[in-house]
């Protein structure tokens, strides 16, 4: 097509033309609308981009045309540049403010992108596009206080935003106008960087930018430009590129394009703003910081490690095969809707941090949300309604190091699902209950919140450390704010041993008979329990591999886990084995040896705990009797043949076993000799289980019977070991005569931890 100037593109076959000045030279050249400004004629300009060259990056480009002489920048120099503010970028950002803006060029203030700020802009942002009437009034009303010189005399909600995107439209054009670099708008991709520092090597080496122009229709940023073809959602995309990206370098993706808002935002007017704000920070936000990508998210960082691992070991094919399943993946990649909204005016704010505004709670939903029967355990006699602020006036566990997070959802109160009998040690001996709906259940994930915070604090694979890995204690941290921003009530996690809600609002409860008292029925176990949480005593957590090696699956552990990592200076790689740890001080165990360890089962939680005193022996006297190893032995692997019903409800089972004398169960075990933390350091399971010495004795009633592969044992109120000829108050558990074993049979039992 010959050269057209001043004309829009030809899209009737007829002529079309305007007695406008001309300022650009604009023709279709195969699949690129190029835009070329005259007043750039004399610099060194080139005609189109360097993906027709081949796609060379900074080091290969030669020199202008117009301009033989001239030497490309090497990437270094393009952030040497950048970073000093001697780019001619900056300089045409300098030179526009201090035209319209009065001033010299300044980028907005602005924290660094995260999900804590993001997430609720992008859930607004998804409000908003539904166009719910209640949402329009209250955003007016709020800009109408917060912002009532830009309001000025606009009517409501749709007058405002018509405003907005006029006065955007106006600027957008005039940033225009001031862009010192040729243009070549494409519809099919066929100009699309493969990276930011691709666009930052044209722009700088060629002067020249792509620039997409298809897509829906824009509401507002429809008009046509008769000076380039253009309407203004693609002169937006140009300005925005340009000044947002290349002045500050900033990258395409979730980061970049927040630092991109903060660096363009600068240059429009607080009504333009508001508009400007939506078009960028709002739509980055939805597409990056709620779950429309998560699951592709997740899926791409799967490719890039196969890439990554093929690339290491050489297989540049298989390499270049997961690169292109990521490409495959990324095409289907959801973007926000081409609707025109106005963000609440807290969130086109740059002193904005995150939380989503009071006025706007009650109209987010949840869409996904279950109902559930909790009890909740209280000192308090009197109790109507739970206060989330009382969270921390109770016991402190794991969960207060976790909860130290200045962007956790601190407030809180926690429930077990069901109706227990009895909590956790420590806690009120006055049990509540109550029906609590929409709950967000964690492992189930409907909306994927927990995968999109997985994936938002995935460290990338062009780390130097920790690539790849994600933190699963600060992603469970994440979802539940968001499940809190997302209208739930609360978390529920059913993938523990004792299913539990984190519930943030307050909630209507009734009393049930009094709870938690100790269960009469079984005293040496609750004389047991009390004895392991008695002062002195060094709390043990044997903490298997699993819990180092796959942090997501694994997310309440982790602060335990980097705990441990922090004291020991190890890597997860360091722990193949697991290890027994003090949960207070993250110190590992293993090896010490223990005077009067103890282990029970609370008949009330179906929990396991353990404690100890350290002792100075190195080694346990061989005197005491024969070697004696302990274990858990899961529920699924046992069944409930008879006796107390109390069995079939128990997550675990103590388990002993001495040479040729097989396994024994119990709901405790107490260890009158001195036992050591042995980890068998083979990496397979089970590797945490402590050694003794001497004879084992059932101690207290027979609470029931149990079969474990066709083969019947009694289980004991508690398991004792005590050094050989002891007089021990209970049953020996030992060769009965002629040489059978009694009420045991050998077993291969999977380790579970305590």
């Amino acid at each position: 097509m010959p050269l057209i100037i001043g004309a829009v593109p030809n899209l009737t076959g007829n002529s079309m033309s305007t007695t406008n000045e001309a300022h650009y030279d604009v023709n279709q050249e195969g699949p690129f609308w190029r835009v070329r400004p005259r007043h750039i004629e004399a610099s060194n300009a080139q005609p189109s981009g360097l993906l027709e060259k081949g796609g060379q990056d900074s080091s290969v480009v030669s020199g202008s045309s117009r301009n033989p002489n001239a030497q490309p920048h090497s990437d270094e120099e393009i952030k040497r540049l950048i970073r000093t503010g001697q780019s001619f970028t900056r300089a045409a950002a300098d030179q526009y403010s201090r035209k319209h803006m009065g001033r010299g060029y300044a980028p907005l203030p602005n924290s660094p992108s995260s999900l804590v700020k993001q997430g609720p802009i992008g859930r607004a942002f998804a409000l908003a596009a539904t166009d719910h009437p209640d949402y329009k009034q209250r955003v007016f009303e709020a800009y109408k206080r917060r912002m009532p010189k830009v309001v000025a005399d606009a009517k409501d909600y749709d007058d405002l935003l018509a405003r907005a995107y006029s006065q955007l439209g106006k600027e957008t054009k005039q940033q225009f106008d001031s862009l010192p670099i040729n243009m070549s708008f494409h519809r099919n991709g066929e100009g699309n960087y493969s990276s930011s520092k691709q666009m930052l090597n044209d722009v700088f080496n060629n002067r020249h930018l792509y620039v997409f122009q298809g897509g829906d229709p824009h509401d507002f940023l429809h008009e046509v430009d008769f000076k380039t073809g253009l309407n203004t959602n693609e002169m937006f995309r140009a300005v925005h590129d340009f000044y947002g990206h290349t002045v500050h370098g900033n990258q395409f993706g979730p980061k970049g394009e927040e630092e991109a808002w903060a660096a363009h935002g600068g240059m429009f007017s607080p009504l333009a703003r508001l508009a400007m704000s939506s078009e960028t920070r709002g739509q980055n936000s939805f597409v990056n910081y709620t779950p429309i990508n998560a699951k592709l998210k997740a899926e791409v960082a799967k490719q890039e490690e196969a890439a990554y691992h093929a690339r290491r070991a050489g297989n540049h094919e298989a390499e270049a095969e997961f690169l292109q399943n990521k490409r495959d993946l990324l095409s289907h990649f959801q973007y926000a809707p081409q609707k025109s909204v106005l963000l609440p005016p807290e969130m086109v704010s740059e002193k904005y941090e995150g939380g989503m505004p009071g006025y706007l709670k009650d109209l987010i939903q949840p869409e996904h949300g279950v109902q559930a029967e909790l009890t909740h355990f209280s000192h308090n006699p009197n109790l109507s309604m739970t206060d989330p602020r009382m969270y921390g006036t109770g016991i402190k566990g794991a969960e207060a190091s976790r909860l130290d997070d200045p962007t956790a959802v601190k407030h809180r109160t926690y429930f077990y699902e069901g109706k227990p009998e009895r909590g956790e040690q420590g806690l009120g001996v006055h049990r509540y209950v109550a029906t609590v709906p929409n709950l967000y259940p964690a492992e189930a994930d409907p909306e994927q919140l927990r995968m999109l915070a997985l994936e938002t604090n995935r460290v990338p694979m062009t780390a130097m450390a920790n690539a790849g890995m994600t933190s699963g204690s600060q992603a469970y941290t994440d979802m539940e704010r968001l499940a809190k921003e997302y209208g739930y009530k609360g978390v529920l996690s059913r993938g523990v041993s004792m299913p539990t809600a984190a519930v943030f609002e307050p909630v209507k409860v009734r009393k049930m008979s009094k709870g938690g008292e100790m269960n009469p029925k079984y005293p040496s176990i609750q004389e047991m329990i009390q004895k392991l949480q008695e002062a002195g005593r060094t709390p043990i957590v044997p903490a298997p591999n699993r819990w180092f090696a796959d942090p997501v699956k694994h997310p309440f552990q982790q602060k335990m886990i980097e705990r441990v990592l922090a004291q020991t200076k190890q890597g997860r790689e360091g722990f193949p084995s697991g290890s027994y740890i003090n949960p207070q001080t993250g110190e590992p165990m293993d090896f010490d040896i223990m005077h009067d360890l103890g282990v029970a089962i609370d008949p009330n939680t179906g929990r396991p705990m353990m404690s100890g005193i350290k002792s100075d022996l190195t080694e346990i006297n061989p005197k005491y009797g024969s070697v004696t190893k302990s274990n858990l032995v899961r529920k699924g692997l046992f069944k409930h043949e008879g006796g107390d019903e109390l069995l079939k409800n128990l997550a675990f089972l103590a388990t002993i076993e001495k040479s040729g004398k097989g396994h024994h169960y119990g709901l405790s075990t107490h260890y009158a000799s001195p036992a050591e933390l042995v980890n068998t350091m083979t990496g397979k399971n089970p590797t945490l289980r402590p050694h003794s010495r001497g004879d084992i004795f059932g101690v207290g009633d027979e609470v029931g019977r149990i079969s474990i592969q066709g083969k019947h044992h009694p289980v004991y109120e508690k398991l004792l070991v005590a050094p050989a000829g002891s007089d021990v108050q209970g049953k020996k558990l030992h060769k009965a005569k002629g040489g059978r074993v009694t009420h045991a049979h050998h077993l291969d039992i999977e380790e579970r931890p305590l």
